[in-house]
């Protein structure tokens, strides 16, 4: 994932519409995501976002003055999820069901293109299984592509937490694939093992 460029944002910030769309274009799944892991509601979280670059723009003279603006992002929609889940307003769809997040075949990340169907979902529903912090941690980290620093900051924890949480969950994510993995014939008729994916997610198998 690259990093904002200094010369995206001075666009941004002198007004430049196609510049903030290739900006909201890169960046609103991701938040999204993270928004989403907050208040557990897909109609909330895209509004979080959306305001959040509604401000963005409507403030945007300001940007120069944003040392990372990819990491004020984060932080920007953290703060808007937790006044959400504060106000009475959250109230009203505590009981809301039915607003599963699903990633669309547009954002997937490459190396999760060369895997089974069936494997992803295996995949996503460890992801799922996480601890809160665990998950958010892991989707920074590994989806994102964002530092340990960044994540402390975005989460307002320290770095040592921040890899303690990862290290949680990978291990949590390998125990829950290895007896799947070790039990799926490949091609070959072997059993596929975890080792042999270890390419396609490096990140999710240093444990083994």
């Amino acid at each position: 994932m690259k990093m904002i460029n200094i010369t995206l944002k001075n666009k941004i910030a002198e007004g430049d519409q196609k510049a903030f769309s290739e900006l909201f274009h890169n960046y609103f799944h991701r938040l999204f995501r993270f928004a989403y892991d907050f208040v557990k509601n897909n109609e909330i979280a895209e509004e979080i976002v959306e305001d959040v670059f509604y401000k963005i723009w409507e403030k945007r003279e300001r940007l120069p003055q944003i040392d990372n603006l990819e990491t004020y992002l984060y932080v920007a929609v953290k703060n808007h999820s937790y006044n959400f889940l504060k106000s009475p307003k959250n109230k009203l769809f505590v009981s809301i069901s039915g607003n599963t997040y699903q990633i669309s075949d547009a954002h997937i990340n490459p190396e999760k293109s060369l895997l089974t169907k069936e494997l992803q979902q295996k995949i996503d529903l460890a992801i799922d299984q996480l601890p809160e912090k665990c998950r958010m941690v892991f989707n920074l980290v590994k989806e994102d592509g964002l530092k340990y620093k960044e994540v402390a900051k975005i989460m307002d924890i320290s770095t040592k937490t921040v890899e303690n949480q990862l290290r949680i969950a990978l291990g949590k994510m390998n125990d829950m694939l290895k007896n799947y993995l070790e039990k799926q014939p490949n091609k070959k008729g072997r059993q596929i093992k975890i080792s042999d994916i270890a390419s396609l997610l490096p990140l999710l198998f240093i444990f083994i």
